[in-house]
C-alpha cells in the first residue's frame, strides 16, 4: 500500500483496517497488524468537520451513501474546499492522491509542518480567514453592515453594561448587526472603534449635505447621529436604553426610531420639538444614574398629549465624550441659527393686573407693550441689562434689570400661563446672545443661513 499523502492524525476519530478497529492501538501494534494484513488493505476512517479543508473524497471512490465514512454531505464529494470552507470543482484531480487532499502543499519546503510558515498554514482556516494567496483568493464576507447612518457601540443593547474588549456595529435598519466582535488588545480595540466611528461620521455628514441640497434656507440640518434614551419601565428600578436617531434641522429637534433615507421619510418624523422651547444640559459624571457615561438631559416646554402638562426631562446617553461634545456644539449652533431666523417672539402676560405682551427681540432685547400691537412699549431693556430672574414654578416671574444710567436694579413682575415656554425661550435667546459675542461664530451661522 502506498501513501503519498499526509493527514492530521488528530482529525481522525475512528480508524479500522480490514474491518478491525485500530484507533486505540499503539503505533507498534498498528504496524504489526499492517504487516500481517496481506496484499490488499482497506482503511476506513471517520473525521470531524473541522478537518474538512484537509480532506477530499476520491473522484471515483466510495458511494455518496457509504455510511462508514461518516460524511453527511455528499455534495462535497469530488470537490475541493478552499480556505474559507467553500467548495469548488478540483482543477487537477491527479493531485488528490487517491482521494485525500494533503494538509500541506507538496514540493514546498516552507510548507512542511516543521517549517515556520508551515506551522501557520497548517491550521484549519476559519470561515472569515483569507484564502491562500497562490490561488488568488480574496476575503469572503460573512456579514455586511452598511456604515451609512449606522453606529458602533461597546454596550450590550438596551443596557448600561460595557463589553470588555469587544464592540458591535449596528446598521441603520433594525436587527442589522455584525454581532459581537472581540479585539485582541486595548490598542487594537481603540483603533477599530476610531476607524469605524470616523467612517460613520463621514458618511452620515455626506448624507446630511445631500439632504441640505434639497432643503430651503432656514431648514438646513445641523446634526444627524445616534443617541440612546434611558427609559424607566413599570416595576423596574433600572433604566433600559433604546436607540434614537437625532436630527437637528432648522428650528426642530427630530427623533427617529429608524433613520430617514430620503426627504419624504425626513418629513414624516414621529417626534418633533422646537429647539427654542427645549432645554439641553449635560449630566455631570457624579450625576449619572447608572454605568453609562456621556449623558445629557433634554426637556421640552411643549404640552403633552391631549393638552397634558409638559413631560419631565428625558435622559440620553452618547457613545463617547467626543459624540457628546458634537451633540452639544450642534445644539448650540442650532439654537443660535433658530433665534436669528426667528427674530422675535411675543408671549401673552399680565403686568400690574393688565394684559400685555412681552416680546423677546434678537436685535432689541426685552420689551413690554400694552393695548394695540405697534403701541409704544411700556418699558424696554437690552439683554445685557438682565441681572437675574426668579419664578414660583407655576405662573409668576420676576425679571431684574439694571438701569443703564443710574445702575439701579429694577424688578418687573409678570404672570404667564405658559411660564416654562417663556423661560425656555428666554434661555434660547440669551444663549444665542452669549454665543454671538464671538464674531467669527456669528458670521459662520449667518453664512450657513
Amino acid at each position: 500500500m502506498r501513501n503519498n499523502n499526509k493527514v492530521k492524525s488528530k482529525s481522525i476519530l475512528q480508524c479500522s483496517m480490514n474491518g478491525e478497529y485500530i484507533t486505540a492501538c499503539k503505533h507498534d501494534d498498528a504496524v504489526n497488524i499492517l504487516r500481517n494484513a496481506g496484499d490488499i488493505v482497506v482503511l476506513t476512517v471517520k473525521h470531524y468537520r473541522a478537518a474538512t479543508p484537509f480532506l477530499q473524497k476520491q473522484a471515483d471512490g466510495a458511494s455518496d451513501t457509504d455510511s462508514s465514512t461518516g460524511d453527511d454531505h455528499p455534495s462535497l464529494h469530488n470537490k475541493t474546499v478552499d480556505a474559507n470552507c467553500n467548495t469548488e470543482t478540483p482543477k487537477n484531480t491527479e493531485q488528490t492522491n487517491g482521494g485525500w487532499q494533503s494538509a500541506w502543499a507538496e514540493g514546498s519546503e516552507g510548507s512542511r509542518p516543521g517549517s515556520a510558515t508551515g506551522s501557520v498554514r497548517s491550521r484549519p482556516p476559519s470561515v472569515a480567514s483569507d484564502a491562500h494567496t497562490d490561488n488568488g483568493k480574496e476575503w469572503v464576507d460573512v456579514v455586511s453592515v452598511p456604515l451609512m447612518m449606522g453606529y458602533v457601540t461597546r454596550y450590550v443593547l438596551g443596557t448600561d453594561k460595557l463589553r470588555p474588549g469587544a464592540f458591535e456595529v449596528r446598521g441603520a435598519r433594525p436587527h442589522l448587526t455584525t454581532g459581537v466582535i472581540h479585539a485582541e488588545d486595548p490598542a487594537a480595540l481603540s483603533n477599530w472603534l476610531k476607524s469605524i466611528s470616523d467612517n460613520i461620521v463621514g458618511l452620515t455628514n455626506l448624507q446630511m449635505k445631500l439632504f441640505n441640497r434639497q432643503l430651503g434656507v432656514g431648514e438646513r440640518i445641523e446634526y444627524m447621529g445616534w443617541v440612546h434614551e434611558g427609559v424607566l419601565a413599570p416595576q423596574q428600578p433600572w433604566q433600559t436604553y433604546r436607540p434614537k436617531f437625532l436630527v437637528l434641522k432648522g428650528t426642530d429637534v427630530m427623533l427617529f426610531d429608524v433613520p430617514p433615507m430620503n426627504i419624504t421619510e425626513l418629513a414624516k418624523c414621529p417626534e418633533t420639538l422646537k429647539v427654542y422651547q427645549t432645554m439641553f444640559r449635560t449630566v455631570k459624571e457624579s450625576e449619572t444614574v447608572d454605568w453609562r457615561q456621556h449623558c445629557f438631559l433634554v426637556q421640552s416646554s411643549a404640552a403633552g398629549p391631549a393638552g397634558a402638562a409638559p413631560p419631565g426631562p428625558r435622559y440620553f446617553s452618547a457613545e463617547t465624550r467626543r459624540d457628546l461634545l458634537r451633540v452639544e456644539a450642534a445644539w448650540t449652533n442650532n439654537i443660535v441659527s433658530s433665534v436669528v431666523r426667528l427674530g422675535k417672539k411675543t408671549f401673552t402676560v399680565v403686568h400690574m393686573g393688565r394684559a400685555a405682551g412681552l416680546t423677546l427681540d434678537w436685535a432689541a432685547g426685552f420689551s413690554l407693550s400694552e393695548g394695540t400691537p405697534g403701541a409704544k412699549p411700556v418699558w424696554a431693556y437690552r439683554f445685557s441689562q438682565l441681572r437675574g430672574s426668579s419664578d414660583d414654578g407655576k405662573s409668576k416671574l420676576k425679571l431684574h434689570f439694571q438701569d443703564s444710567e443710574t445702575k439701579v436694579i429694577e424688578t418687573k413682575e409678570l404672570e404667564c400661563q405658559i411660564l416654562q415656554s417663556l423661560l425656555f425661550c428666554m434661555h434660547a435667546f440669551l444663549t444665542a446672545k452669549v454665543a454671538s459675542v464671538d464674531p467669527a461664530f456669528l458670521a459662520s451661522i449667518q453664512q450657513s443661513n
